[in-house]
């Protein structure tokens, strides 16, 4: 699970938003989750949360993350110092490999994230709205599909609300290219 004492997603949010640095905020749940505890027991759903746990833990570790679980199935990753198409690249990246490791271990839930990526002072300058921008990005990357990984619209310029949907198969730099295609440079 989860460890305490690595310093929670809304510290690290904090701090970051106190120093005014750029920081992203992804808010990530597991789709379908309350069918597969339905239809094949919760002890299905907790290997589940346990592989999450796992890979977001993993990549905590390699990027200096905070992660938390903010309830059932649903996560908070903050990351300090990252701009958002950083941010971006980086849970579809996440997003990838939960995917791969989770058809491999158990073939029988096809279980499956969706993601939301929001980005101060890009999206908000606070704690509160970074959060709402972050879970307004997760809504909307499941109601476009599932398996996707969103970012906020930003309603006052008129930018398109940015979603990347997994291609089964597709080669990582697929993520790259669908970002520069909707006018959003993706790092070298």
């Amino acid at each position: 699970m989860i460890p305490r004492g690595r310093g929670s997603p809304r510290e690290a949010l904090s701090r970051a938003l106190e120093d005014e640095a750029t920081v992203s905020l992804a808010s990530l749940d597991l789709d379908a989750f309350g069918e597969i505890n339905n239809r094949l027991g919760r002890d299905a759903g907790d290997r589940l949360i346990d592989l999450l746990c796992r890979t977001l833990m993993e990549h905590a570790g390699t990027h200096g993350w905070a992660v938390g679980r903010i309830g059932g199935d649903e996560f908070a990753v903050c990351m300090p110092g990252v701009g958002l198409e950083r941010a971006f690249l980086l849970m579809e990246a996440l997003r990838g490999e939960f995917a791969t490791r989770a058809a491999e271990e158990y073939p029988e839930l096809c279980p499956i994230i969706s993601i939301g990526v929001a980005n101060a002072p890009r999206d908000a300058r606070d704690l509160y709205g970074l959060t709402q921008q972050a879970d307004q990005a997760l809504h909307q990357a499941k109601e476009n599909g599932r398996n996707t990984v969103g970012l906020p619209s930003r309603e006052g310029d008129g930018a398109p609300l940015l979603l990347l949907h997994h291609l089964p198969g597709g080669p990582p730099e697929e993520a790259g290219r669908a970002v520069e295609e909707e006018g959003v440079r993706a790092p070298a």
